[in-house]
């Protein structure tokens, strides 16, 4: 995002003027915005004028550096069920069945009869956003 340095306050802290597309309030204050790869503190926000007033996240009064989200452009894999200890659980099918169920679509197949579907791309492609 692209922000118009005002003025330096001292004690870490920076006046900035916000785009006209961008707005922050007063609920924002405490929580956090990265400008040029570096993460700062919401201070202050005005609404309708578009300051914010940013400061150090820290006491050391130095912003910490952001690293960029991985961008994956293939398909979406499905992402299965796991237990509280981070392996794939496996649902009885009967018999000897048995498989995993996709947390996105919720398809859920024998690994015997269909082990090819453990690297299909999921039906569900909408990304999550959290």
């Amino acid at each position: 995002m692209k922000v118009e340095f005002i003025e330096y306050l001292g004690d870490g802290q920076a006046l900035l003027q916000l785009p006209d597309e961008v707005r922050f309030g007063p609920l924002s204050v405490g929580g956090m915005m990265a400008v040029d790869g570096l993460m700062y503190r919401i201070v202050d926000a005005h609404v309708r004028t578009g300051l914010i007033i940013l400061g150090p996240l820290n006491e050391e009064r130095s912003p910490k550096a952001v690293e960029p989200e991985p961008v994956y452009d293939g398909p979406i894999l499905h992402e299965w069920i796991k237990d509280e200890d981070g392996y794939v659980e496996h649902f009885d099918l009967g018999g000897y069945h048995d498989g995993p169920q996709c947390v996105r679509c919720s398809e859920i197949f024998c690994r015997n009869c269909n082990p090819e579907k453990l690297t299909e791309p999921c039906e569900e492609q909408t990304p999550y956003l959290f």
